[in-house]
């Protein structure tokens, strides 16, 4: 008996919590609220909306007034290439230059003198090689414990 009693009351437990949650006690209408929070959101994007396209139409202005600005500075290196190229240019009165005799022209640099080929000489290797003694010397060197470190034992 005790058994089944206590069974009912989790079942009614049960029952109890899942009305709570189907129709909860603080909200007697909650299509409305749905409908008034879809709304609220709603209205907050088109807001956002609003002021991206505001945004966009001062960026685009800052756009427009800077490509102006270039054009005018093209139109004012247009004159001023205008203007020099006027006063550059070669009068009439001047006479012409004579044309450049060969004899005149830098001669190109000459090109450069073959190396004459180098024989091999075996003798040279021979002495420049470490003789027997400077290497056994070399070796002794190597041998030597450094000065501060242990030395194995």
């Amino acid at each position: 008996m005790a058994k089944a009693s206590e069974v009912l009351k989790k079942h009614i437990s049960l029952v109890e919590a899942l009305q709570k949650v189907s129709h909860p006690d603080k909200e007697p209408d909650p299509i409305g609220r749905t409908k008034a929070n879809a709304l609220a959101q709603q209205s907050r994007v088109e807001r956002r909306i609003a002021d991206l396209e505001q945004q966009r139409a001062v960026f685009n202005k800052q756009i427009d007034e800077s490509i102006q600005r270039e054009r005018e500075q093209l139109k004012e290196i247009g004159k001023f290439e205008d203007m020099v190229s006027e006063t550059t240019e070669p009068k009439k009165e001047q006479p012409k230059e004579e044309p450049i005799k060969q004899d005149e022209i830098r001669p190109e640099k000459p090109a450069p003198k073959p190396r004459p080929k180098t024989t091999r000489n075996v003798d040279a290797k021979l002495k420049t090689a470490p003789t027997e003694k400077a290497a056994a010397r070399r070796k002794a060197t190597l041998r030597q414990p450094v000065k501060g470190r242990p030395t194995k034992k």
